[in-house]
């Protein structure tokens, strides 16, 4: 995987068979690249993080749902650790992970 926003990013991910993966954008931003990847190469997956703690109003799955549907092969889901962060994750892989099977 190759981290990173810009077009150099793209074309070294694509260039050494490696995905690409965006760190915490709109789906629109990901559906954006998802465009540039695909221009470039049909096999180049396409990474992006999902931050739960930023996902307005705990709606995980509508926004796994919206990254999903604008083109991300894989999301990395991350939690600021706290007393929360456990409870949370194992929220998501009850209440999320099912419905995007």
């Amino acid at each position: 995987w190759i981290g990173g926003h810009g077009d150099a990013a793209l074309r070294v991910a694509v260039e050494r068979g490696a995905g690409l993966f965006i760190w915490m954008p709109t789906a629109d931003k990901l559906a954006e690249y998802r465009g540039k990847v695909r221009a470039l190469s049909a096999t180049t997956p396409l990474a992006a993080s999902l931050p739960l703690a930023r996902v307005e109003g705990g709606r995980w799955l509508e926004a796994a749902l919206a990254m999903r549907d604008a083109g991300a092969d894989l999301l990395v889901i991350g939690r600021r650790w706290d007393d929360g962060a456990l409870r949370d994750l194992e929220r998501f892989a009850k209440d999320v992970l099912p419905a995007l099977a």
